[in-house]
Order: C-alpha cells, then sequence, then structure tokens
C-alpha cells in the first residue's frame, strides 16, 4: 500500500502522508540530538552554558575506552563493564553475558573492527558498560558471539 492511499477498513481515513508529512518533514539528522537537548532537566534548550557534570564524565570514560582501544589493553578493556554482567548485540544478535564471559571474552578474541553505540550505568562510582551494540565493519572477518 503507498502513503497517499486510503485503507481498506476505513475509506474515510486520510492519506497516511497527509498524517504522517508534516512530522517527517521535521526529522533530519539533528532531530535526536534536538529532542533529547529538550528533555534535559533543570532548563530550556540551549540554556546550559557548558557540559554538565555527567557529559564531563560520560566524556572522559570516552577517551580513556578509546585510549584503551589504542593500546589494545585487553584487561582494561574487560574492566568496563558491569560487574553484574552486560547485554551485547552484535550483528543483531542478543547475547547476555556474566562480567566473568565478558571478561574471557576479551582475553580469548582478538579485538575486531566495529561500529559501536553503549550504555554505561554507574557503579561503584565509576561509569560501566551495561549494553552494547557492536556490528563488524565490512572489512573484518569475524567477531565475538
Amino acid at each position: 500500500m503507498q502513503g497517499n492511499q486510503r485503507t481498506e477498513a476505513d475509506p474515510a481515513a486520510p492519506p497516511m502522508m497527509e498524517v504522517a508529512g508534516p512530522i517527517v518533514d521535521q526529522v533530519d539528522e539533528n532531530f535526536m540530538l534536538r529532542y533529547l537537548d529538550g528533555s534535559r532537566l533543570g532548563g530550556s534548550p540551549g540554556e546550559h552554558s557548558g557540559p554538565s557534570d555527567i557529559e564531563r564524565e560520560a566524556q572522559h570514560f570516552l577517551d580513556s575506552y578509546a585510549a584503551d582501544l589504542r593500546r589494545h589493553d585487553r584487561a582494561a578493556l574487560a574492566a568496563r563493564y558491569n560487574r553484574d554482567g552486560a547485554t551485547v548485540i552484535f550483528n543483531g544478535e542478543r547475547n547476555a553475558g556474566t562480567f566473568d564471559e565478558i571478561e574471557a571474552r576479551y582475553r580469548e578474541q582478538c579485538i575486531e573492527r566495529y561500529s559501536y553505540s553503549g550504555i554505561v550505568q554507574r557503579q561503584e562510582g565509576e561509569l560501566r558498560i551495561r549494553l552494547e551494540v557492536e556490528s563488524l565493519l565490512p572489512d573484518s572477518k569475524d567477531g565475538p558471539p
């Protein structure tokens, strides 16, 4: 069914793009950034003068994580995971792992090239990885389960 057709269930309903068009027209590459900026607590969008404490902490986490990757420091990378374990979505497949399983994965497998997104959670005063989504980049051969 095309976006401008009426549904068989309700022939009086407006065409899909008549309803969705104005919403779709407002979505661009900065849509999520604007949405998240507008959902900040304690101020309106654009009102903050610099990064918050958690933003600085997250940036520090990412910078030191990148340094660990460049050094191929597997023990340091494994130590960044939540001690209760983490969920890893790798190439679309969901895998929950204990901290010990994740630590073993870093000990036993090579580090490949991935696209990566992660969610960190504060534990024992530090940000630690609780969920991550990884996908092999086209020039990589294999990856962790």
